[in-house]
């Protein structure tokens, strides 16, 4: 179970250290002699897409397509991009409110300790959300492995992320929003839906491991 991708900037929930602890896992699968693995992410809401895709090159070595992204310039969002760990030097030199349209690109998986080489199947549910539903979308579009479950509630194959938030200075009021448009890799559709290879029922999708 994979119940969120969200990083922090430090700590044992930094990037690096989720990659470790991924790291552990397949190492215990390997020696385990597994050679089925279900992935679920039916309960995941989300966080950073770069805990998605390193979960890929944990059991995928081929290229495979990205996502097309429009992304609007804001100097706040840079800030907390930077804040991360992370740098973009032409997000840096872009004027404020411009936006920058990115081609899809080719997804070279990272090197890792131990790649699985048996079967794997990835399981959505109707929470599966944000970079959880980028995750679920790349691998439905490239054919990395069967997507079973049922069709998310609020996460679309395309959709908006790179979340921007902060508190208003008079109203205190908490607030949220997206910065990037994410193209999924097959191109927009009318219906702006992932469908499963295969639907589940709601008791199926709570032991999925019994299919």
């Amino acid at each position: 179970r994979a119940c969120s991708f969200d990083v922090q900037s430090k700590g044992q929930h930094s990037l690096d250290s989720i990659k470790a602890k991924i790291n552990n896992i397949f190492h215990k699968i390997q020696n385990d002699g597994v050679q089925k693995l279900i992935i679920d992410v039916s309960e995941n809401s989300g966080g950073n897409s770069a805990v998605g895709d390193y979960l890929i090159s944990s059991f995928y070595a081929k290229p495979y397509r990205g996502y097309e992204m429009d992304f609007k310039k804001s100097d706040e969002y840079l800030k907390l991009y930077e804040s991360w760990g992370f740098s973009k030097p032409e997000w840096a030199s872009a004027n404020n409110g411009e936006v920058l349209h990115y081609a899809a690109d080719t997804i070279i998986p990272e090197n890792v300790p131990q790649r699985f080489k048996g079967k794997v199947i990835v399981v959505m549910g109707p929470p599966t959300f944000s970079s959880a539903m980028t995750f679920v979308t790349l691998i439905r579009d490239n054919h990395i492995a069967p997507v079973i479950g049922q069709p998310s509630l609020n996460g679309h194959p395309t959709g908006l992320g790179e979340q921007f938030y902060t508190t208003l200075p008079n109203t205190k009021i908490f607030v949220r929003l997206s910065v990037k448009e994410y193209i999924r890799p097959a191109g927009k559709t009318k219906d702006n839906t992932l469908i499963p290879d295969k639907l589940l029922t709601d008791r199926q999708l709570s032991n999925p491991v019994g299919l």
